[in-house]
């Protein structure tokens, strides 16, 4: 079931979720590291992070995906791909959007879109430290 229209919004109320640890998939899938099964057409996945430090020269999406992915962060797409990846995949996050980012809590939004051969999704974002 899909969740609500504002499930985007960093202040919407994910409490009553399932949770689970990515990646997400089933366990045939090759080059997947399924931790929990996903075996249904689309996936709403989100994830809370806490920023310790606001200066961040660059960010970079984690992607992995087999088929449609769209991504936002703190309520804003930063991100939407059709296709399968087989393996990681890293994308620099817009440098203006890097320096929105402040200290403290951080809502990442991923859905993806199934609908033939292989399942997986897993999120990340990472960030590159200053030399």
């Amino acid at each position: 079931m899909p969740p609500p229209r504002e499930w985007v919004r960093p202040d919407c109320d994910d409490a009553q979720w399932t949770e689970g640890v990515g990646g997400f998939g089933p366990h045939r899938t090759p080059g997947a590291v399924v931790r929990t099964l996903w075996c249904t057409d689309r996936i709403w996945l989100r994830r809370r992070i806490e920023v310790p430090d606001p200066r961040h020269d660059r960010l970079w999406l984690r992607l992995h995906h087999e088929e449609d992915v769209e991504r936002d962060l703190h309520g804003r797409r930063v991100l939407r791909r059709s296709g399968v990846l087989t393996s990681d995949e890293m994308v620099p996050l817009p440098p203006e959007m890097a320096r929105e980012i402040a200290a403290g809590s951080l809502t990442i939004d991923v859905t993806c879109r199934q609908t033939r051969g292989g399942q997986y999704r897993d999120v990340g974002l990472l960030r590159e430290e200053p030399r």
